[in-house]
């Protein structure tokens, strides 16, 4: 009977904690993103924070600021050098993309055509669907950014004010010193915070390890296969392979045929392999990454990725394996805090 009293507890414990979780992440979340962010960056600085302090006398506030203006004009000077890259290939490929441009019109011409051909139709009655219909898109789309550009700039100026909140958050929080507590609940959740905070750390640090791991290895291919704008599109190929539902054979499967059909045979079998070979690397790289980072093995993941998505829309990809790790913590918590 008491056993059975137990389980019922449990059971009741692990609903309450899963409806807490999804209240917090529906609507409490996007209220406190900012100091999500900065709580994670102090507890990365916090360490050099407390050297400092203890090598060289800084107060914890001063060492905060120094450590992320430096790490700020680091990244600053960072992605300067990338971007001049990325700047002269883009500059390049505007300037070879009407050549491009008119390859692929040929190209989809004469597809129409041997399709024509085949069913028996009348000629010149598929590629002008096309065109229009490409016509639409690209009327839809610039209509899209001239209709939004109000809704662009409130977003760079909600982005601005996210980076100040965080940075001042980061700094505040590194420097302040947190006293010891005998009571349960503030020890609790302490604790809580510490693995959650991990687990967020963790989840964000294994995603950027796998696309700058797949960008890496995307240049290299394309390199090695003479591509001017390797650099790009393996930048490209890495944000792409990390968003979800999307993956590097988006571009890559369709890249390699077309350039087979339009009498490029080893540019086209050799993005094929390409892709053959991201797809392996990520089937071995993900699960190690995704458990040594989260403690979570590859199913588990997939399937809280997927209950996050029917929850909380794409965005649900990240957090569905989030908000199990936090969960788990605020669970296990309890039970440990119930047996001291």
């Amino acid at each position: 009977m008491e056993e059975t009293l137990i389980s019922r507890k449990k059971i009741l414990l692990i609903l309450g904690i899963t409806a807490g979780v999804y209240i917090f992440i529906k609507y409490l979340l996007p209220l406190v993103i900012p100091f999500l962010f900065a709580l994670i960056l102090s507890r990365i600085i916090s360490p050099i924070v407390r050297w400092l302090q203890r090598k060289y006398k800084i107060k914890p506030v001063i060492g905060a600021s120094f450590i992320l203006l430096a790490g700020g004009v680091l990244l600053f000077f960072i992605i300067k050098y990338f971007g001049s890259m990325l700047a002269e290939q883009l500059q390049k490929l505007s300037l070879y993309l009407p050549f491009y441009t008119k390859k692929i019109t040929i190209f989809l011409k004469e597809s129409c055509s041997r399709i024509e051909e085949g069913m028996n139709m009348e000629q010149g009655m598929i590629y002008p669907v096309l065109e229009k219909q490409g016509e639409t898109m690209a009327g839809k789309i610039v209509a899209y950014f001239g209709e939004y550009s109000l809704v662009t700039f409130r977003m760079l100026l909600d982005g601005f004010i996210f980076i100040v909140l965080m940075v001042m958050s980061t700094i505040l929080l590194a420097g302040r010193e947190m006293k010891d507590s005998e009571n349960k609940i503030i020890k609790l959740g302490r604790e809580v915070y510490e693995q959650v905070s991990i687990a967020c750390l963790s989840y964000m640090k294994a995603q950027l390890v796998i696309m700058v791991f797949d960008a890496i290895l995307a240049a290299i291919g394309l390199y090695i296969l003479g591509n001017p704008y390797y650099l790009v599109i393996g930048i490209l190929l890495g944000v792409i392979d990390a968003l979800p539902l999307f993956g590097t054979g988006t571009i890559l499967i369709p890249w390699g045929i077309i350039s087979i059909f339009m009498g490029n045979p080893t540019t086209g079998i050799g993005l094929l392999i390409l892709y053959g070979i991201l797809a392996v690397m990520r089937q071995i790289v993900e699960p190690k990454i995704m458990g040594k980072q989260m403690n979570m093995d590859l199913l588990t993941s997939l399937f809280f990725m997927y209950v996050g998505y029917r929850l909380f829309g794409i965005w649900g990809f990240v957090l569905g394996p989030i908000g199990f790790c936090t969960g788990k913590s605020i669970y296990e918590n309890f039970l440990r805090s119930q047996h001291e």
